[in-house]
């Protein structure tokens, strides 16, 4: 796919020489706090406990799946180092973890990987998930599909979910090192809210008034909008 797709070339680029790249770095000398995300929303979910963290003094260190999480994030200022997340194999997993030597593990949501998650425990080194979420017909509620989904489930320490719809789900399937405590993508969302920065730009068009604001639009919305004269005449928009 990576001749025909530039995203997958961006994937497999990213997977060379990685390990002896991770090894390069020299981490397990800072035993840092790992995380793992699949993509940018998975990050943002991580991304205040990474900022508490990184500012608390430890060393960070960040992996990605998806190329559209690590290309936005590679140079992320509170993280040491980021990172591809190395195929999930029994020898990747076990070098990886020896490179690195993360005193914990921390998983975002759903992005589980049998062979890193195995080699953390035969390691003792804990390993948590957080926002996580659930719904019945998912694999990990399956009788026979989903054995391997629940013995990855029940190797985290602990398991931090979304609402407790969830915890009900996995108490059913005898989960139960679970707590509830939202989406931590709301904490980025109330941090960003509250550090608001003056737009001289935006202040000098509204000029005191509201405005009717269009956020990810589509072409035919905008042509919507268009047909409806006493908007167009009347208020100020932005898209």
């Amino acid at each position: 796919m990576s001749f025909f797709d530039s995203k997958a070339k961006q994937f497999v680029d990213g997977q060379k020489n990685l390990i002896h790249n991770i090894e390069k770095e020299n981490i397990k000398a800072e035993n840092p706090i790992w995380f793992h995300c699949s993509s940018l929303g998975e990050f943002e979910q991580a991304r205040q406990l990474i900022d508490g963290l990184y500012d608390a003094g430890e060393k960070i260190l960040l992996t990605f799946f998806s190329p559209s999480g690590y290309q936005h994030r590679k140079d992320y200022k509170k993280a040491d180092w980021v990172f591809y997340l190395p195929f999930d194999t029994k020898k990747n997993a076990e070098s990886f973890i020896q490179h690195t030597n993360p005193k914990v593990a921390i998983f975002v949501k759903y992005d589980l990987w049998y062979f890193y998650l195995q080699g953390l425990k035969n390691k003792a080194i804990p390993s948590y998930l957080i926002s996580a979420i659930y719904q019945n017909n998912q694999i990990y509620f399956r009788a026979i599909s989903g054995k391997l989904h629940r013995r990855m489930l029940n190797m985290f320490e602990h398991i931090y979910l979304q609402d407790f719809a969830s915890s009900d789900l996995l108490r059913d399937i005898g989960i139960t090192q679970t707590s509830i405590i939202g989406d931590t993508r709301v904490d980025s969302v109330i941090d960003r809210a509250e550090g608001i920065k003056p737009l001289p730009l935006v202040e000098k068009f509204l000029a005191g008034e509201k405005a009717i604001i269009l956020g990810s639009a589509y072409t035919t919305e905008v042509e919507l909008l268009a047909d409806v004269p006493e908007l167009i005449n009347k208020e100020k928009i932005i898209i």
